[in-house]
């Protein structure tokens, strides 16, 4: 990490004695376990789930949800396991898991968050299997995890919410204003958050620095990658998140204000227009 980075990670430890960060729910880290192990029993993943009747509830609202894309209602558990594959399963469990912990923030904002990250996050999915398909399910997490750190900040702070939708709809002044306010920002809490959580760490550094200008900033290939992903699929999806960032620039136009990102990717104008036909077909 570079000297700033650190510098706000320092003041991100001292916000922390008063912001509360949900920790990781241990049905959850049970499960993180049991997925690492090889010849990992699926039936034993399914108990584990069943044995908490509101997770498991849960759980069947978000994989029933449409951005998961099943052609069939799914009505149990181990239904959902045997026809999600366990990737896909172990998401569901992620992002109702995220939502359950961040549950005490009721302001307007909060739907707004929800829709933006679960969007986001299915972009980013659509994005890495076209360009970096080894990538998808880091993508995925990139996208849901990414602005966690705003409900967490508008739930603590009641003078947040003015901030809130700036941030979310990726305006580089929010964070400058975060860090006027706060000494920190929704991307160092984001970082914070997802370590809890035992993220993997091109995923936090993806996040930690995902407002950043320029995408020179690590020598891991695969954060620099997601990084950009995650550039992409925010301005794929301004105009369907109800973000209030509607895209008001040609494609050209903020290709070229981002084109250290999309160089990564190797991308061009109509192959982000190709994009967003495949996501805008995938959440259909």
């Amino acid at each position: 990490m570079n000297p700033r980075e650190e510098e706000l990670l320092q003041a991100a430890q001292a916000v922390l004695k008063s912001v509360a960060i949900p920790a990781q729910p241990r049905i959850v880290m049970e499960l993180m376990k049991l997925s690492n192990q090889p010849g990992v029993d699926v039936h034993q993943i399914a108990k584990k789930v069943e044995k908490d009747p509101a997770l498991a509830a849960k759980v069947l609202k978000v994989a029933n949800s449409p951005l998961f894309g099943l052609k069939r209602s799914l009505d149990s558990i181990g239904q959902a396991l045997h026809l999600m594959g366990f990737q896909l399963f172990q998401r569901a469990i992620l992002a109702s898991s995220l939502r359950d912990v961040l549950q005490g923030d009721r302001s307007p904002t909060s739907e707004v968050f929800w829709i933006h990250s679960e969007l986001t996050a299915r972009c980013c999915e659509v994005v890495a299997k076209r360009l970096r398909p080894q990538l998808a399910q880091q993508a995925y997490l990139v996208g849901l995890f990414h602005d966690c750190a705003i409900s967490i900040l508008g739930r603590k702070f009641p003078d947040y919410q003015d901030l809130a939708h700036k941030a979310l709809s990726y305006r580089q002044e929010a964070v400058e204003e975060e860090e006027r306010r706060y000494s920190t920002n929704h991307c160092v809490m984001g970082y914070l958050f997802t370590r809890s959580w035992y993220l993997p760490e091109t995923v936090r550094l993806a996040i930690l620095r995902h407002h950043d200008g320029e995408p020179e900033y690590s020598d891991d290939i695969d954060a620099r990658a997601l990084a950009a992903i995650l550039r992409v699929s925010e301005y794929i999806v301004q105009n369907y998140d109800a973000s209030g960032n509607m895209k008001t620039v040609e494609v050209s136009e903020w290709l070229e204000a981002s084109s250290g990102f999309l160089d990564i990717l190797g991308l061009y104008s109509q192959d982000v227009v190709d994009i967003e036909e495949q996501f805008l077909d995938a959440v259909r």
